[in-house]
């Protein structure tokens, strides 16, 4: 379990991990969502829960080298995006270590 890491970012913040199923009676008693290791279709039935309640959610996994982050901040959230640009995305084809360092190529 990662409670007792995050435990300590903010001695401020309460972190308890729940292991039980997730019913929305339970969900709503808080004001931001975090979901690790929740199967797809689950992760989709509490968004809808937790968007038509204006409750923050993040949704963040690893599946080996592959990782996904979601973020659904409600309706009034705004992103300024500084430059306009889209986004970047790249396959990287390999990953090799070579005296000591990590080399990535992407191309």
């Amino acid at each position: 379990m990662c409670e007792a890491p995050l435990a300590q970012l903010n001695q401020h913040v309460q972190v308890k991990a729940h292991t039980e199923p997730l019913t929305e009676d339970f969900v709503r008693k808080f004001t931001v969502v975090v979901l690790t290791e929740v199967p797809l279709e689950n992760q989709k039935a509490i968004g809808d829960f937790t968007h038509e309640n204006n409750i923050p959610l993040i949704v963040a996994d690893t599946r080996g080298v592959a990782g996904q982050i979601f973020c659904d901040f409600g309706e009034k959230f705004r992103v300024l995006d500084p430059n306009g640009e889209p986004p970047r995305s790249i396959m990287i084809k390999l990953i090799s270590q070579v005296c000591g360092s990590t080399v990535l190529s992407s191309g």
